[in-house]
């Protein structure tokens, strides 16, 4: 989670930057971008939300604003192919993004959410 100087939540699930189209509240951190293959440290602005639902809503409008994710909206019924499609958009400088999303939706605690107590997908 991004936190803000006070240690507070930005609620900022999906790593949106705040460039100059954001009217909302940042967060300003140290994270690591990737520049022709190479992790470097930078300063960057993050949006910040009032909660987790703000942060889901302003995802999907972000996606569905930007033409470049339209093919990645394409296959959103499909969680692995739309982080591979997430990353040939350019949502992500890190080489390894869509990789690193599969794992996460692959992990126990994610897998346990989704299946019943009989081991049945809800």
């Amino acid at each position: 989670m991004i936190r803000g100087e006070q240690g507070e939540p930005s609620f900022n699930l999906f790593g949106i930057k705040a460039d100059s189209r954001w009217q909302g509240d940042a967060v300003s951190i140290t994270t690591t971008e990737y520049r022709e293959g190479l992790p470097m440290k930078e300063q960057a602005s993050f949006r910040a939300y009032r909660d987790y639902e703000s942060s889901f809503r302003d995802y999907i409008s972000f996606l569905e604003s930007n033409p470049r994710y339209r093919e990645v909206l394409s296959v959103a019924d499909k969680p692995e192919v739309f982080a591979e499609k997430l990353q040939e958009a350019g949502y992500a400088t890190d080489p390894n993004y869509g990789s690193k999303i599969r794992q996460i939706m692959n992990r126990d605690s994610l897998m346990t959410l989704s299946m019943g107590s009989d081991g049945m997908k809800e």
